[in-house]
């Protein structure tokens, strides 16, 4: 579990958001990033984890 968006895309492979009480599934999403051959300087610099990471971000300001 963690708080941070930049966190939760690369480590995990699927993030779930929680609603505020009574807690919901607001998001649920597999994190298709390759987990072998890159850097983790290359994997965050990608367009793909950067658009990942907005999307966490954008549902968590919008659950709030």
């Amino acid at each position: 579990m963690t708080h941070s968006a930049d966190e939760a895309v690369f480590l995990g492979s699927r993030v779930v958001l929680l609603s505020k009480r009574p807690s919901r599934v607001v998001l649920d999403l597999p994190i298709p990033l390759p987990r072998t051959g890159a850097s983790p300087d290359e994997l965050r610099a990608s367009a793909d984890f950067a658009a990942l990471r907005a999307r966490v971000t954008q549902e968590v300001k919008a659950a709030a």
